[in-house]
């Protein structure tokens, strides 16, 4: 999504084994909890008179947020070092 102009990812991630998502191994097999996890995205910010500066520009499936992960520690580990 974009918060305010600027990329701010969200993952979608599930402890292995849970029996409320078997099988799933991407975001386009749970459609109902992604819709819920937007609308939440959309509003959650929200303030009176205000407009709101979110927008969801994509959807990406596993492959994508393994790569958002990797970058991120990789800039966790630029700022704060390896430990």
């Amino acid at each position: 999504m974009v918060d305010d102009g600027e990329a701010d990812d969200k993952i979608i991630a599930v402890i292995d084994n849970d029996p409320g998502f078997a099988g799933v191994t991407d975001i386009s097999q749970i459609p109902h909890l992604v819709d819920r996890l937007e609308h939440y995205m959309l509003t959650y910010k929200l303030k009176p008179g205000k407009p709101n500066s979110i927008e969801i520009t994509s959807h990406f499936g596993a492959e994508y947020a393994h790569k958002v992960i990797l970058a991120s520690m990789e800039d966790y580990n630029d700022k704060f070092g390896k430990k």
